[in-house]
């Protein structure tokens, strides 16, 4: 099983010396795979900053390369946050939501021509005092009612393609959250993406993705 995993900073595991989430996944599957000889490999396509206009450049390449006729499980946490960012002067996201909707869907149909087993996963909370505006790029800000626009819409596409879409904040105490498991008011901490990691590991095991002896 291979297994790609697109996103942005957060699966680059930003802000966290053993990796982030995903790379917690795969040192299970690395161990795993020594312990059961079953063949599991994780990669990890995450850019900084990446928009879905970048991850569509790029997915059937990325995906084709590591394909090789083996089964695959494509993992896409493109939650729209990156997109959903205001720019202040005009009140405009840097990407429309209806545009992002548009394309996610696109997208997803071109994982469908490797593989059925897609997976969606949600995003996390923000603290948005600490990112409106953005230290970083203050022109823009994350603002929570904008990032809702983009959660609406990966629901709607999770349902009108019928695609499984892991929601994270179901799981995630928020107060604790902004108070305990955030580093710069976007990105977790390490103890953030320890939490990330449990929850998804947990419901890609129940969508059996991975191995439930994990």
């Amino acid at each position: 099983m291979r297994i790609p995993v697109f996103g942005a900073s957060i699966e680059r595991g930003y802000w966290d010396f053993q990796g982030g989430w995903v790379h917690r996944l795969q040192e299970d599957l690395d161990r795993y795979r020594w312990k059961n000889s079953e063949d599991y490999s994780i990669y990890n396509l995450g850019i900084s900053g990446d928009t879905y206009r970048a991850i569509k450049k790029r997915i059937e390449n990325e995906i084709e390369a590591r394909y090789n006729r083996e089964e695959i499980g494509i993992i896409l946490r493109i939650t729209g946050v990156n997109d959903s960012q205001l720019e202040l002067t005009t009140g405009e996201n840097l990407i429309p939501s209806e545009e992002y909707k548009e394309n996610m869907t696109k997208i997803i149909e071109a994982c469908r021509d490797f593989t059925d087993s897609v997976y969606l996963i949600g995003s996390v909370p923000i603290v948005e005092e600490d990112v409106d505006p953005i230290p970083w790029k203050s022109t823009h800000a994350y603002r929570e009612e904008e990032i809702a626009k983009y959660t609406r819409k990966l629901d709607e596409v999770s349902n009108e393609k019928d695609v499984p879409l892991i929601q994270l904040n179901p799981d995630i105490d928020e107060d604790e959250w902004k108070e305990n498991c955030m580093k710069d008011g976007v990105h977790p901490n390490k103890k953030g993406h320890e939490k990330v990691y449990q929850i998804t590991k947990r419901k890609l095991k129940e969508q059996d993705l991975l191995p439930s002896d994990l």
